[in-house]
């Protein structure tokens, strides 16, 4: 038994593939910016700016409490993490 591939449906495969690789680019792109912004606006540091090692944050998303920071041990308490 030999399976048979239709050229034409190949060259529709192709432009899909690129399209949702360019949409997920672009929604992480987008999310590093907005995470680059509120760094910046946290720290009172210009946009942009490199900072000398990688950071890791924590914050609890609850609109009632002010998205508080919390650190790793809270994380793992609230099995969160």
């Amino acid at each position: 038994m030999f399976l048979y591939i239709d050229i034409s449906a190949v060259s529709y495969v192709i432009p899909l593939i690129a399209g949702i690789a360019v949409a997920i680019g672009s929604w992480f792109y987008i999310r590093f910016r907005k995470a680059r912004s509120k760094i910046s606006k946290k720290l009172g540091i210009e946009e942009g700016t490199p900072l000398k090692q990688p950071t890791l944050e924590f914050s609890y998303k609850n609109d009632d409490l002010g998205d508080p920071f919390i650190n790793d041990y809270y994380a793992l308490a609230l099995g969160i993490a």
